[in-house]
């Protein structure tokens, strides 16, 4: 008798286990697509009904949500078996385009939770100009000051489109007149012709092998319309140049130079800057090939004074001095130089000098 009340022990507490790991609540329907929305739609709101079916009160925990744009509000009490409650997710679009939102819910004591789907489409944002083209120039509109051009190698032309706005009541003509440094040229998309509040663009082609040279670099242009006054519309170029490598000298690079500098923080402690400091590096080649530095640039507060040798043979090494100003500033500081050289994997390498200055 035992034996068989010892049995049925163990099966009730079984299936009380597989019953805690099923969901204590049905939804309704845990997945909706809920249409197109326009803009003057926002925020997106939908509700989502269930039903308890658990024997006993439950109690939801939380609702966990995949994007800051999303809030869930859902029932904080003691839920009775049997009845039922909703809950309300809200969604606030931050972009055009298909959207997919998921939410999880959990429940006190359970295991099981249950995802929540939202997905629907969102039309084109109406243009904002004082939002989306926040810089002013004469009557256009710029999404910035700065077009930046990112990280490129020395090799190709990069093509960038740049899109303005034509702020004024009246048709804005770009003017043929152009100021462009040599390695930049701009072209002016379809029409120079800018009718009022409408969008136009022109096309920046920058040729880095005409540029000759690495790091970061900053070029100004000018373009000019046909207004009486506010004609003139400077911006500004920016752009990292480094080295170009084929894929094929990437993948091997046995034969390649290699740079190597050992230590590249040097930390000096606490030190008096009363006029300069002269820090020594050795830059070494450890590879079976020559490895030329292309560019040493030092930062603010920093000066290169030498390097012995430009071209470093296989194997070898020269030193590198720089000088380490006095800017009057008091306390902890970094001064750095940053080396352009021909090492298809660290073909940039930085340099560091760190101290503590005293009064």
């Amino acid at each position: 008798m035992k034996k068989i009340l010892l049995l049925f022990s163990g099966l009730f507490l079984g299936l009380l286990q597989v019953f805690a790991q099923g969901s204590p609540i049905s939804v309704l329907q845990d997945s909706i697509f809920l249409g197109r929305f326009k803009q003057e739609n926002f925020p997106v709101t939908h509700t989502f009904d269930f039903r308890v079916t658990a024997p006993q009160p439950v109690k939801i925990k939380e609702i966990e949500t995949d994007c800051a744009c999303t809030v869930a509000q859902f029932p904080k009490e003691e839920l009775a078996p049997g009845s039922s409650h909703s809950i309300q997710i809200t969604y606030d679009p931050y972009k055009p385009g298909f959207f997919e939102k998921t939410f999880t819910l959990k429940i006190e004591n359970y295991s099981q939770e249950t995802t929540l789907k939202i997905t629907g489409f969102i039309q084109a944002f109406d243009l904002k100009p004082s939002v989306d083209y926040p810089v002013e120039k004469g009557n256009l509109r710029f999404k910035g000051n700065n077009i930046h051009l990112g990280t490129i190698t020395n090799q190709g032309v990069l093509r960038r489109k740049v899109e303005f706005y034509n702020n004024s009541q009246d048709t804005v003509v770009i003017s043929d007149t152009l100021i462009t440094p040599p390695h930049i040229e701009v072209v002016v998309e379809n029409t120079k012709r800018i009718p009022p509040k409408s969008i136009g663009s022109f096309t920046l082609f920058y040729h880095p092998e005409i540029k000759d040279d690495f790091g970061f670099m900053l070029d100004n242009i000018v373009l000019f319309t046909e207004d009486e006054v506010d004609n003139r519309i400077p911006l500004t170029i920016s752009a990292s140049i480094k080295q170009y490598f084929s894929e094929e000298s990437l993948q091997n690079t046995s034969q390649a130079p290699k740079i190597s500098i050992n230590p590249p923080v040097k930390n000096l402690g606490k030190i008096k800057l009363e006029d300069s400091k002269i820090i020594s590096f050795t830059v070494v080649n450890s590879g079976p090939t020559e490895l030329v530095i292309q560019k040493i640039s030092p930062n603010y507060g920093c000066e290169v004074l030498s390097l012995e040798s430009y071209k470093i043979a296989p194997y070898s090494s020269v030193n590198l001095n720089i000088k380490i100003n006095n800017i009057g500033k008091i306390g902890t500081q970094d001064r750095s130089v940053v080396i352009f050289s021909n090492d298809p994997v660290n073909t940039i390498k930085e340099l560091v000098v760190r101290f503590y200055a005293l009064k």
